[in-house]
């Protein structure tokens, strides 16, 4: 739950230390699909939001940015669409809360079919009996077993032949050293650092000519339209013969020079630097803190205690 919390560079170290073997299948959750560059497979909570999204545009964005993560990864990754009957949580959130219709089964129908036309691996289900939310499927005073009945004709259609998506032949190494995006939106720095300033950005799946490197290969220099840039390494797949990458001398960033004129911080700045990106907003901080248990988990020279963070925010 909330797994953006922490960035690719930290997901990649609790990743080679809980499962190294990669014996698990790990899916991400979120609108945030950067980690599938350490995660196998993504999907979303709940797709029912508000204001209303077309349930079948956002299955198919989704499904989209899973199969660029495939492409750029070269390795499969599972696309895992989600359906829901409805919500309703004006009980337990006054005020903010909002509620989606079920009309009667036909909403959930329509999720089914949006979820199976996006051709995803897997279909998950919001939610057999989260009843404050307003999203369960179990038998019920209001529906009787009328979900449970749509599930079971639903559920056989798809696994009948409805959707699964067939994962990618291996892709070939490029003759040249190239840079392939695996985050939604990579930031261009003018240097290697996020204390230089942000040249552009580039999308998910792009491929960028690596022309230099860093001295300790956190950081790539990349040909783009907007010039030769740099970007961060963890956010990237490198490919080809890295070997004639050459080191490149940089020097400082310019006091300031960060995203000059902009009042706000850069999105990215939690998930790329030289640094394990751990989330240090205060308000998680503390509620860290006063988390009882944990573990502990060692990123380079730096150890970290984990804990379990719980949130009432919508």
């Amino acid at each position: 739950w909330r797994p953006a919390l922490y960035g690719v560079g930290t997901w990649s170290a609790i990743r080679g230390q809980v499962d190294p073997a990669y014996n698990s299948l790990w899916v991400s959750e979120g609108v945030d699909t950067s980690l599938l560059a350490v995660f196998d497979g993504h999907y979303l909570y709940s797709n029912t939001w508000n204001p209303p999204a077309d349930l079948q545009a956002t299955q198919q964005k989704f499904a989209g940015l899973v199969e660029a993560a495939r492409h750029a990864t070269g390795a499969g990754k599972l696309w895992v669409a989600t359906v829901m009957p409805g919500y309703n949580d004006v009980k337990i959130r006054p005020g903010y809360g909002f509620a989606t219709d079920r009309e009667g089964g036909a909403y959930y129908a329509r999720s089914w079919q949006a979820a199976i036309t996006s051709h995803p691996n897997w279909i998950v289900i919001t939610s057999f009996n989260e009843w404050p939310e307003g999203t369960y499927i179990e038998p019920s005073q209001a529906y009787g077993d009328l979900y449970l009945g749509l599930t079971a004709g639903w559920s056989s259609q798809f696994k009948a032949g409805g959707g699964t998506a067939a994962l990618p032949a291996p892709v070939e190494a490029p003759d040249s050293p190239t840079a392939f995006v695996q985050t939604q939106l990579l930031n261009l720095r003018a240097g290697p650092s996020v204390d230089h300033a942000l040249m552009g950005q580039v999308p998910a799946g792009a491929a960028l000519p690596i022309v230099g490197r860093t001295p300790g290969g956190d950081w790539w220099q990349v040909e783009s339209d907007q010039g030769v840039v740099w970007v961060f390494g963890e956010l990237v797949r490198a490919s080809g013969p890295l070997d004639d990458v050459p080191e490149v001398e940089t020097t400082p960033a310019p006091l300031g020079s960060a995203n000059a004129g902009e009042d706000e911080p850069d999105a990215d700045a939690a998930t790329e630097g030289n640094h394990p990106a751990v989330e240090d907003d205060t308000a998680v901080d503390a509620a860290r803190a006063a988390a009882p248990g944990g573990f502990t988990l060692t990123i380079g020279d730096e150890t970290y205690t984990i804990h379990s963070v719980r949130s009432t925010a919508p």
